[in-house]
C-alpha cells in the first residue's frame, strides 16, 4: 500500500533519512516542533509565523520518516495534526486517513480521523 500526501502550503525541504538512526532522529525532531502547537485536552495554542515555521519543519520531518518506512501510521497521525493546526482540511483528513489504513486498534487514530 502507498500513501502520497500532498505538498502543505507552508512548504520546507524534506531531511534526508536513509538509516534507522536518522529515522529516529528525524522522527523525534519532528514530533518535538508540532507537539507544542497541537490542539488537544482543550488546548489552542496560537498560531503566530514561528508555530507556521514549524509545522512546516515538522511536516518536512514526517514526510522524510514515512518516505522511509510507509507503515508510521504515527507519523501520519502527528503530521496530521500539524495540518488540523494550518486548517489544511483536505491533507489533514489525507493524513488521519493514512493512519487509520495501517492502525484501526488506536482509538486517537479513529476519532481524529473521524471527525476530519
Amino acid at each position: 500500500m502507498t500513501t502520497t500526501i500532498k505538498k502543505p502550503i507552508y512548504a520546507t525541504e524534506l531531511p534526508v533519512v536513509t538509516n534507522k538512526e536518522q529515522y529516529c532522529q528525524v522522527y523525534e525532531h519532528g514530533a518535538d516542533l508540532i507537539y507544542p502547537h497541537m490542539q488537544c485536552d482543550g488546548r489552542y495554542p496560537k498560531i503566530n509565523a514561528k508555530a507556521k515555521k514549524d509545522l512546516a519543519e515538522g511536516i518536512a520531518c514526517m514526510k522524510a520518516v514515512i518516505g522511509y518506512d510507509s507503515l508510521n501510521w504515527a507519523a501520519f497521525w502527528i503530521m496530521g495534526k500539524a495540518y488540523q493546526i494550518l486548517e489544511e482540511q483536505n491533507l489533514e483528513h489525507e493524513s488521519f486517513k493514512a493512519a487509520f489504513d495501517i492502525q484501526k486498534e488506536w482509538p486517537d487514530v479513529a476519532r481524529e480521523y473521524a471527525l476530519s
